[in-house]
């Protein structure tokens, strides 16, 4: 499947997000908005957020329904400018220790995991 096939698949359920921060959707690798695609993430980006992020509602084995998040940051310098073309993959939860931000991780594999 194509990347621009993928982009429109995860913002399905909320169509306005799709392009908003193309920019860091561009640089993100095939594989892993793939990857979130296939675990069930959808696209909740916003303009005034710095970088396009993923949520699912998740249940523990407790039964308890809590939200993941997984935001797609590039690699900026402290003015703004891209320093590299490298993609970092930061998990929000609101559940569960860690709760809050969880970690910030250089695939996606392993974001998924810890969500």
């Amino acid at each position: 499947m194509n990347k621009q096939t993928i982009l429109e698949q995860l913002a399905q359920k909320y169509p306005a997000c799709l392009g908003i921060h193309s920019d860091i959707k561009d640089l993100t690798p095939v594989e892993a908005l793939q990857a979130l695609l296939d675990n069930g993430y959808a696209d909740v980006s916003y303009g005034n957020d710095e970088c396009p992020s993923y949520f699912k509602v998740k249940t523990t084995d407790d039964g308890e329904v809590y939200e993941s998040y997984i935001y797609l940051y590039d690699d900026a310098n402290m003015e703004g400018d891209r320093a590299s073309d490298t993609i970092t993959f930061s998990v929000m939860k609101d559940y569960g220790e860690p709760e809050g931000h969880v970690g910030t991780f250089t695939t996606i594999e392993e974001a998924i995991e810890r969500a």
